[in-house]
Formats: structure tokens, sequence, C-alpha cells
């Protein structure tokens, strides 16, 4: 005799889980987002603050199939403090801060293990592990 009710169970607590897997998706991405938006802000030169002030980031969308999210800094300024740039002789070369560049690669790195980590306690929370 074979007793269902426990795999009835767990097709259950998989079926809440995949219901609500998009919104884990966005959230996790969110927190992400906001991370790198801190380390951005951080890296950031500061001298009048206009500058760190001006990043921010949109709010988690679909693109295709994606989730995604931009970090935008609308300084007229930015990309030259972030690449680096001449002087106004054009004699020299300043190089950049790479606030962003630098902040992302990092972000590269750590995001797997984020994820491995908060996708645990959500499948544990949906009684899947």
């Amino acid at each position: 005799m074979f007793d269902y009710k426990d795999f009835e169970k767990m097709c259950m607590n998989y079926a809440a889980a995949a219901q609500n897997l998009e919104a884990f998706l966005i959230d996790f991405l969110l927190e992400e987002a906001k991370w790198v938006h801190g380390e951005t802000k951080d890296r950031t030169p500061v001298q009048t603050g206009h500058l760190r002030g001006r990043w921010r980031i949109t709010g988690v969308y679909k693109s295709g199939g994606n989730l995604t999210f931009e970090l935008i800094n609308d300084a007229d300024y930015a990309s030259y403090v972030e690449l680096g740039h001449t002087t106004r002789k054009r004699d020299k070369w300043v190089e950049g801060y790479y606030m962003a560049t630098i902040s992302l690669a990092k972000l590269q790195e750590r995001m797997p293990a984020d994820f491995d980590r908060e996708f645990t306690i959500f499948l544990k929370r949906h009684g899947v592990l």
C-alpha cells in the first residue's frame, strides 16, 4: 500500500514555491541592486557631492526573458569621472575612478553565493528542502 499524503504535500510545496518564484527573484535582484548602488556611491569621489548624489537604480523589470535593473548617474560629467578623460588642454590623461565598473564586477563575484544562500532559505520556507 502506497501512502501518497507525503508525496501530495511535497507537490503542493513545490507548486507554492513555483508560484512565488518570480516575486522572490525580483526581491533578490532588488537587494543586489541596492548593494551595488551603495558600493558605487561609496567609491564615487566627493567634491561637491553632486556626482555621488546622482546615482540611482531603476526598479527591477523584465527585459525579454530576463530580470534586470539599471544603475544610472545622469550628471553630465559622470562618464568622464568613471572612465577617465583628457585635461582641457588635451595634454594629459586623467585616470577614471571606475566606481560603477568595480562595483558591478564585485557584484558578479558575490551574486552566486548570495543567490545560493537566499534560494536555500526560500526553498526551506516553502517546505521543499
